[in-house]
């Protein structure tokens, strides 16, 4: 068990674990040296494991009759995603475009055949606009939507989610002191430390999709969403161009012991308001760890 549990978002199946652990180790280290935290950066890779979970989901043409349902799910994300960028854009031109290209692809009908078809005029909506071509999403589309499906394969396979829930359990004990999560990983940490069997001192959330009210949110487990029982304190860290954290103040949304839920905190990831070695790099993040890795 270590002290410093991290927990990887979509995407990462073609990464090694051992490397992909060690990389977010090396990141989270500069977010400590930025905050002042050198002694504790120093140590960081015999305190930190990662709860690696990429090698779970199944590519996305293997998934059968369980790929309608995906497929609306993705579509729901990615309208989710447009939405946000219609309201939070960082330039106006963004917020047009969304607004245009959300109310284009929803009302599309394509007679493309195939499992992919209704998702795809959203997949080329989001991939014409700059905000999202720096969150990656210009990508080619076939590997877009693998990643993406994780999400949906996760809320649509009861099995898959519950290894991947298990993975992150097995990870936690009473040396824990603190889990940090990017993306979809916010959801696996969310839903794993309602599993807790020891109080953690400390769960920090980068990039989280946890507010996506129509995709995520209502799918949640447990309902209605509320505050993991033996959490001590939860702190929501958020670009404010990052479009996938759709809710800077997740109190609102998951009630729970008062004090637990702190106001969020704006960061600037720059020309990758998602990343996650962004997120980790941080001032913001480092400080956060290295205040709970520093108490006796």
């Amino acid at each position: 068990m270590a002290e410093v549990v991290l927990v990887h978002g979509i995407g990462q199946e073609r990464h090694d674990p051992a490397d992909l652990g060690a990389s977010m180790t090396a990141d989270l280290a500069v977010g400590l040296r930025a905050a002042g935290f050198t002694t504790e950066a120093d140590a960081l890779p015999g305190r930190t494991t990662l709860a690696y979970f990429a090698d779970l989901f199944g590519r996305p043409d293997q998934q059968g009759a369980a790929m309608p349902a995906q497929e609306d799910l993705v579509a729901g994300l990615l309208a989710d995603i447009l939405r946000n960028a219609a309201t939070r854009g960082p330039r106006q031109e963004d917020r047009q475009e969304a607004a245009r290209a959300l109310a284009v692809a929803t009302g599309e009908h394509p007679d493309a055949q195939g499992p992919r078809a209704a998702v795809r005029p959203l997949l080329r909506a989001v991939a014409r606009m700059s905000t999202f071509g720096r969150l990656g999403f210009a990508l080619a589309e076939k590997y877009r939507w693998q990643e993406l499906s994780q999400v949906a394969q996760y809320f649509t396979e009861p099995d898959t989610r519950n290894q991947i829930v298990e993975r992150l359990t097995a990870q936690l004990g009473p040396e824990t002191k603190v889990v940090v999560a990017h993306s979809l990983g916010t959801v696996v940490a969310y839903e794993a430390l309602h599993r807790l069997a020891h109080p953690l001192p400390l769960l920090v959330t980068l990039g989280s999709p946890l507010g996506l009210r129509t995709v995520i949110y209502e799918r949640l487990a447990p309902q209605p969403p509320h505050v993991p029982p033996l959490l001590r304190r939860w702190v929501n860290i958020l670009d404010r161009d990052d479009l996938i954290a759709a809710e800077a103040e997740l109190g609102g949304l998951f009630p729970g012991a008062a004090g637990v839920v702190e106001p969020h905190r704006l960061v600037d990831n720059g020309r990758e308001p998602h990343a996650a070695r962004a997120y980790l790099g941080q001032a913001e993040t480092g400080r956060l760890v290295g205040e709970v890795l520093r108490e006796k």
